[in-house]
């Protein structure tokens, strides 16, 4: 594997160097890249909290890194990327993890009606309920699928895969095997109406390692006899979905079963008292998505109740680490840091939730827009509430400005002016002020300022031209 490792990286950096005369005379290869590099200073400051953790202590400077290389030629996709954690709070904000290697690699190609690829892989089925791998990296969420995927075109409306592999743990993997498969089409019953479906269905299974199994059987023999359960080696899970167009509405829906699975149950209460143990059940997913769009409108109804699942390659996994899929939120997601704070939770073990989203553009430059999320447990119990109007506001084409007032069961605050986002004549160079200031004017001068509302005893460098992040 390493052998394989070096003779891509050795290719990959030959058509780095001697690339720009060469590739002119391909007419049909293609080479692209990026470097994304964050940098975090740190300064203690046990008032706010800023403490107690290594990079505040005693490390003082945080990084992360990733180059990534894509190449294209002869029908084949290949692609490359080193990834560097130095002194990184991503995976453990209390904790600090250094790392670096190769992060991905892939190798991809397409013949007549087959396609195939192999290395590490992001790929879902339907909207991820079952299966998703795929990169978040402000979240520390990267669970490639490391294996091999094939699929075949059945005919321009109709496509079929099927995968395998083990999911990627930062530069290892984890030991669970993973293969699953899905099916999607295409079908407009009438060419004349805009109707129109695009159904599929899926599986997925997953195989625990022994050492999963051998921590699992260990941790149950702790229990009462009353809480003892059993544990298997395999796992199903499969969905059915539908996407339905017609004219201005689109509805999708989506519905997933998973056998039983041995997963942590947090909540659950032992025979002695205490709380949180191993559980093996079954569980489900119900996902609804209807959206209405028109000249200046825009409405989105959804929907989802969830039951038990957690669907993980390692049931001793935390956080975001070992997820095999993605529950679709159900609250707002927000951009900036402050509304940011109080986005919350999807519960995996049971949630009943709506939201709804709509926007109004009352003319060219003023638009408004309204957020409603509720989210329950399965037994009534509310878990979250929120209420929030929002307004947007564009001045020609050099600048705008953001407001929104939020409202939910567990916080109550209103921002006059969310942000400020000056628009220049060059697209890539977008400044954008925060929301921690409240109030319309803005300096253009560059300074250094510590902000109550930031991550504890960071500086946010504002400067004019420059995009801020959060």
């Amino acid at each position: 594997m390493c052998r394989i490792m070096k003779q891509l990286f050795t290719l990959l950096l030959f058509v780095t160097v001697f690339g720009p005369s060469w590739i002119q005379a391909q007419n049909n290869s293609r080479i692209n890249g990026n470097l994304q590099t964050n940098g975090n200073f740190f300064i203690q400051d046990d008032k706010i909290g800023a403490s107690n953790t290594p990079q505040y202590n005693y490390q003082k400077f945080g990084a992360e890194s990733w180059l990534n290389l894509n190449y294209s030629n002869w029908g084949f996709d290949m692609g490359l990327r080193f990834d560097l954690f130095n002194n990184s709070n991503l995976l453990n904000p209390t904790g600090s993890f250094t790392g670096e290697g190769i992060g991905r690699w892939y190798v991809a190609k397409k013949i007549d009606k087959f396609d195939v690829a192999g290395g590490y892989l992001y790929d879902q089925i339907g909207s991820g309920i079952i299966f998703r791998a795929y990169e978040e990296r402000s979240l520390m969420i990267d669970n490639a699928l490391y294996g091999v995927r094939a699929g075949y075109d059945i005919n321009e409306n109709w496509h079929i895969k099927a995968f395998t592999g083990r999911q990627k743990r930062q530069f290892e993997r984890y030991g669970a095997v993973i293969r699953g498969g899905a099916i999607e089409g295409f079908i407009k019953p009438d060419s004349s109406s805009s109707l129109t479906l695009a159904p599929g269905a899926g599986i997925v299974a997953r195989t625990f390692d022994d050492e999963t199994i051998n921590k699992a059987v260990n941790v149950i023999a702790t229990y009462n006899p009353a809480d003892s359960t059993g544990v298997q080696y395999n796992t199903y899970a499969f969905t059915l979905y539908n996407t339905l167009t017609a004219g201005p509405f689109s509805w999708y829906i989506e519905g997933a079963y998973k056998t039983k699975d041995v997963l942590n149950n947090e909540f659950a209460q032992r025979a002695d008292g205490s709380i949180g143990k191993l559980v093996n059940t079954d569980g489900y997913t119900v996902f609804s998505s209807l959206s209405f769009h028109a000249k200046g409108f825009g409405l989105t109804l959804e929907a989802k109740q969830t039951k038990d699942f957690r669907f993980r390659t390692d049931p001793f996994s935390a956080g975001v680490q070992g997820q095999m899929n993605f529950l679709p939120p159900m609250a707002r997601q927000n951009t900036y840091r402050l509304t940011a704070r109080f986005s919350p939770n999807t519960q995996e073990l049971g949630e009943r939730a709506f939201q709804i989203d709509a926007r109004y553009a009352l003319n060219k430059h003023l638009s408004v827009g309204l957020n409603v999320s509720d989210i329950q447990q399965l037994d009534g119990t509310e878990l979250y509430r929120e209420i929030a109007p929002e307004f947007t506001y564009k001045h020609s084409r050099k600048w705008q400005v953001l407001g929104d007032c939020r409202c939910s069961n567990t916080t109550f605050w209103c921002t006059r002016v969310k942000a400020i986002t000056w628009m220049p004549l060059r697209p890539t160079r977008n400044c954008c002020t925060s929301l921690r200031r409240a109030g319309p004017s803005v300096s253009k001068h560059p300074t250094w300022r510590q902000s109550r509302n930031s991550a504890p005893g960071h500086l946010v460098w504002r400067k004019s031209g420059w995009p801020l992040t959060g």
